[in-house]
Parts: structure tokens; sequence; C-alpha cells
């Protein structure tokens, strides 16, 4: 009798397992697909596909031309950061969801690890594209202001760092302070 409950849960802890790797392979599969490529969301169930990368970005938005400077620039970022999920996400396609059909758009939703971490408000949004207009080169300004609100850090490998002591690393304009 006891060998036969062993048995019984010892198939049921399998199955479960088996269940929880075919998720996982399943949502590793999904990460690859969508890796480098700014999505288009069907619905915001589709937020869970966030769960996949540490970091993600929505867009939620009211725009019918996908081709303004918003959309533009986040496939720029999509392709320059393949290991961040970016998506955007029609408010047409929110049916569930009553703070998402509620917020004034656009709106971009930061995930960490899947789960909603912050969020840059519409009004955020136009400072970032005020900032990004003072720049020589708009799109490389506004990708800067999203890069700065989702934290992404470029980090310098320490065989270049500048040397404290020759103050040999170029300035801003590339010129050597040497």
């Amino acid at each position: 009798m006891m060998d036969e409950e062993c048995d019984d849960d010892l198939k049921i802890w399998r199955l479960q397992r088996r269940k929880e790797l075919e998720e996982e392979y399943n949502r590793h599969q999904l990460c690859n697909k969508l890796k480098g490529t700014y999505i288009e969301l069907q619905s915001e169930r589709d937020t869970q596909n966030f769960r996949g990368f540490p970091l993600g970005l929505c867009l939620l938005h009211d725009r019918i031309n996908k081709e303004d400077a918003l959309h533009e620039n986040l496939q720029t970022i999509a392709q320059k950061h393949p290991q961040i999920m970016i998506a955007h996400l029609h408010q047409s396609k929110i049916k569930y969801i009553e703070e998402m059909q509620k917020e004034e758009k656009p709106c971009l939703l930061k995930f960490c690890d899947g789960k909603i971490a912050t969020q840059a408000s519409a009004s955020e949004i136009l400072s970032m594209f005020q900032r990004a207009s003072l720049q020589d080169i708009f799109s490389k300004g506004l990708i800067h202001e999203i890069e700065r609100f989702l934290d992404i850090t470029i980090q310098v490998p320490d065989d270049i760092q500048p040397s404290k002591e020759t103050n040999d690393h170029p300035d801003w304009h590339g010129h050597t302070g040497s």
C-alpha cells in the first residue's frame, strides 16, 4: 500500500515537472523567436510573454500611424538590445485590464522579470521628445532617453578604461586630454 502511494506521488511529481520543463522550453523558444523584434501584441494577455525576458518595454498607444518617431525608435532599440523584449499594444486591443484601458496614451510600461516595474506617462514621453529635440540628431536623442528610462547601462571593459594618471581618454569631441 505504501509503495503504491509513493509510486503515485512520484508519477504526479514527474507529470508536474514535465509540464514545468515544457513551459520553460516553450518560453525559451518564444524568447528566441522574439529577440530583436518590435512586436505587436494582440491583447493585454500577451504581456505574459515578458516573463521570459529580464527586461521589457511595452508601448500602450492609440496611434494609427506606426511609422511615427516613437514606433520607429522602439524598433531600433529592439534590434540594438535583443535581450530586451520590446512591444506595443493598441488601445483597441485592451479588453480586460481596466487600468490599461484608463491610462492616458501613449504610455510606456517597463517590465522587470515579467512584472510591471514602472511606467512613463504621456507627459513623461513628451518630456523625452523635448529633450531629444535638443540633440543634434533627434532619433539618437530619443533612443538615449528611452534607454535611460529602461536604465540600460553600457559596460566599458576594464582594458579601455581611461587612465587616471595620464588623462589620455577622449573627451566628448574626440580630443584627448593629454
